[in-house]
């Protein structure tokens, strides 16, 4: 699996689209496009974006495309996704394998032919990466290092990470939680004996990497309903503290967002309640739901954040 991070707005104005950053657009094309089947990421005067054209007897025609701010955009590669810009201005892609590419598209050479897991870190324009030996590794100026060997963290049921807030890098198999610092080094962790942990969210850092929380969920859709654990770790943790425990709905469609201010959490989940859970004392939990149905009345938020 490959991750690129939140890529531009993109706008359809008329047959063509736009793409905005920082509320100002900074590209136009001359060309049509649906703006449903835009992916696209800015780089330094530059947009390369991926269309996702018809199906056709081949299957789904994909292409990646490069266009300088006010300029036209050109079709340079087949099967190819934007990961990120690197430090030096380079365009990482993904499609067979990882490959390095000019600001103007002209391919370098292949980073990588084969992972698990890759996702570009888009504060440090880092490529961070699960090899199949369980190594988690970062390229960064032209060379990969080890961030950390997995197996000796006792993570060996096929883990999979996320970036987190604050520089931090969860990691997660069937019966554990682990976090890292940026450097590697352990900031904390939490075995789970049954449940999985879920969420639209997963795991989620606050602003100051100094807590992370997550969801456990324990039962199977089959049962319709199940019980979860909202839990969180602080920096040489080596056990969760549980903040919240509840029923909620199982199945298709069920998802829980976690989101952090300060010491506050939101708990929202699918169909169920949204809460508001205060991490520095026991008190009971703030119900916001009443507030989310006046707000929302009609519809089941997908989305929740701190405004």
């Amino acid at each position: 699996m490959a991750t690129a991070g939140n890529g531009a707005p993109v706008v359809q104005r008329g047959p063509e689209i736009t793409v905005v950053a920082h509320g100002k657009t900074v590209w136009r094309s001359r060309g049509h496009f649906k703006a449903n089947g835009v992916f696209a990421l800015v780089g330094p005067r530059v947009v390369a974006f991926t269309y996702l054209g018809p199906f056709t007897k081949h299957g789904e025609q994909t292409a990646l495309y490069l266009a300088p701010f006010g300029g036209t955009e050109r079709r340079i590669a087949s099967d190819e996704y934007p990961l990120g810009w690197t430090a030096d201005g380079n365009l990482l892609t993904w499609g067979h394998g990882i490959q390095l590419r000019t600001p103007g598209g002209r391919p370098l050479r292949r980073v990588l032919s084969r992972s698990r897991q890759v996702q570009f870190d888009q504060q440090t324009r880092t490529l961070l990466a699960i090899s199949h030996r369980n190594v988690l590794e970062r390229y960064r100026n032209g060379r990969w290092s080890t961030v950390a060997n997995l197996t000796r963290l006792g993570l060996n049921r096929h883990p999979s990470f996320q970036q987190l807030a604050g520089g931090l890098i969860g990691l997660v198999d069937r019966e554990r939680v682990t976090v890292l610092r940026h450097n590697g080094s352990p900031f904390a962790s939490a075995r789970f004996h049954s449940g999985q942990v879920a969420g639209f969210s997963g795991l989620v850092a606050n602003a100051a990497g100094t807590a992370v929380a997550f969801v456990v969920t324990h039962g199977t859709p089959a049962q319709g309903h199940g019980r979860q654990t909202v839990e969180f770790l602080r920096a040489g943790d080596r056990r969760a503290t549980l903040l919240h425990t509840g029923t909620v709905p199982l199945g298709c469609g069920a998802w829980t967002i976690l989101a952090w201010h300060n010491h506050w959490l939101i708990d929202s989940a699918a169909g169920g309640q949204t809460l508001l859970l205060d991490t520095t004392t026991r008190k009971r939990p703030v119900d916001l739901t009443p507030l989310v149905h006046q707000l929302a009345p009609n519809s089941n938020p997908e989305r929740i954040i701190w405004a």
